[in-house]
């Protein structure tokens, strides 16, 4: 799997998960960078793709877990800016 993974995106994810440790006052286990890069790998994929990704939960998502919802807004800028990739999320 990580093979597959681009080094940019795994560099990326380490930087979303210290930004995300910081902001939670928490400390992940040093494999979610690789889980949290596969992820990002696989929506980069298919939003090249055309397929459409949709999150029908994501009020409540925001409402229910405002600060995690905010380090995901964090993460999907941080993609656009390094990776030069923006990823759409249709909401349901």
């Amino acid at each position: 799997m990580i093979n597959e993974i681009p080094e940019e995106i795994l560099l990326l994810s380490e930087e979303i998960i210290k930004y995300a440790e910081n902001e939670l006052d928490y400390i992940f286990s040093p494999n979610v960078i690789f889980t949290l890069a596969d992820h990002i790998n696989f929506a980069i994929v298919r939003c090249k793709e055309k397929l459409n990704i949709t999150l029908p939960i994501v009020q409540d998502i925001k409402f229910l877990y405002e600060n995690e919802y905010a380090i995901g807004k964090y993460a999907l800028s941080l993609i656009e800016k390094k990776i030069k990739y923006k990823i759409t999320i249709r909401r349901g």
